[in-house]
């Protein structure tokens, strides 16, 4: 009778070292599958981080180009105003050339 007791507490024994051991293994994967969790939000806030700044770029180059167009139409208008006068300015001098030769 004793020798089984000795058995079984030494296979119990046994169960409990094993369990332990799993216990252990389960907890260091556990802590590396934390790990790579970590690199993996580090890595997707710094592409968030790099999304931002071309996004920052292209709506910075967009304005830019807003603001060149709007510059060509003002200058277009300008333009279009400039020659409107000048063939107003040149209609008149021709009208006054026109009554001095009469």
């Amino acid at each position: 009778r004793g020798e089984r007791v000795g058995d079984e507490s030494r296979t119990q024994s046994a169960v409990l070292a094993s369990l332990a051991n799993e216990v252990a293994n389960t907890t260091q994967d556990a802590a590396r599958v934390a790990q790579h969790a970590n690199a993996a939000s580090l890595k997707t806030r710094d592409l968030l981080h790099q999304v931002d700044q071309v996004m920052s770029e292209i709506n910075g180059l967009r304005a830019m180009d807003d603001e060149k167009a709007e510059r060509q139409e003002n200058e277009e208008e300008f333009d279009v105003s400039q020659v409107h006068e000048a063939s107003q300015d040149a209609q008149r001098l021709l009208n006054k050339f026109r009554s001095a030769v009469k």
